[in-house]
């Protein structure tokens, strides 16, 4: 199956307004495509239905469910049969009304938009290639493009990776996972040193304790408090500058997938248990040691 498709970013932006009131004009975005993209794309009709033939003077228009709404209509169905004013000559029926959908990545607000059937005006030749081989599909396109015409040079994308391309953030994501993964580690390095050196300063207190009949886990408690209490304090002022932090980040986007304090609060058990076993491991194996060399040595 091929489709025929302008871009948004390279097709036309334009004012539009119904049945000649210009009092109510927005700006339309239009794509350019005949009646194979859109069931193509898989885009679904809310109302109305596609293009029924490729309309050389253009009669025909399909809207977007946001465009419907910007020009007034209640319900995508009244839209049906209005005439869409594209400029002051040329006036278009609308025939269907289409879901929205998002084709400018999450970063940007869907736009009104509008379909329209023009012969000559798409730019793009797109093909639905199911589960071919990408490498002979694309050797085979080459050769029967180099048949029809031999002095234009062949470039074929798959839309697949255009849109990966231009949408990903697999470096971003490294870079912050690069730099979490240090932050972490050095906090946990400098976490480690504290209870070490807390742990040797009291090591006389810890034998005398022990020979006097404290068990391990009194001694683990005794030094451990400190240090957990100074963990949990962390999370209180960390949580809600994450959550904000986290909260701002996402108004960036105007598609967000939700900043449910869950999130922010399972990070926090994670970085607590990180900081439990670094503390418990070094203060049960000095709360396990004999007593008598470190009283023996004083």
């Amino acid at each position: 199956m091929s489709v025929r498709f302008q871009p948004r970013y390279e097709g036309p932006r334009g004012p539009a307004w119904i049945d000649n009131n210009q009092k109510g004009t927005i700006n339309l975005n239009y794509l350019y495509a005949d009646r194979a993209f859109i069931p193509a794309m898989k885009i679904a009709l809310t109302a109305g239905h596609n293009f029924t033939s490729d309309d050389s003077t253009e009669r025909s228009v399909i809207v977007n469910t946001k465009a419907a709404r910007l020009l007034g209509f209640p319900t995508p169905a009244a839209a049906l049969g209005k005439q869409l004013w594209v400029n002051d000559s040329t006036k278009l029926t609308i025939i269907g009304v289409t879901a929205d959908f998002v084709y400018e990545g999450a970063g940007r607000s869907i736009d009104p938009t509008a379909f329209r059937n023009k012969s000559g005006a798409c730019n793009y030749l797109y093909i639905d290639a199911g589960h071919s081989d990408k490498k002979a599909l694309t050797q085979r396109l080459a050769a029967a493009w180099h048949r029809t015409v031999p002095k234009q040079s062949f470039t074929g994308t798959w839309l697949y990776d255009d849109i990966a391309g231009m949408d990903s953030q697999s470096a971003t994501l490294s870079l912050l996972g690069y730099l979490a993964f240090m932050a972490v580690t050095i906090a946990t390095l400098g976490l480690l040193g504290l209870v070490i050196y807390s742990v040797e300063t009291r090591r006389k207190e810890v034998s005398i304790r022990k020979v006097v009949g404290a068990s391990q886990s009194q001694l683990v408690r005794l030094l451990s408090r400190r240090f957990i209490k100074l963990l949990v304090i962390a999370g209180a002022v960390g949580l809600p500058i994450g959550y904000t932090l986290s909260f701002l980040f996402q108004m960036n986007f105007a598609d967000r997938p939700g900043n449910g304090f869950l999130a922010a609060a399972a990070c926090y058990i994670l970085l607590l248990t990180i900081g439990l076993v670094t503390i418990i491991s070094q203060t049960y194996a000095a709360a396990k040691q004999n007593p008598a060399p470190a009283l023996k040595t004083e």
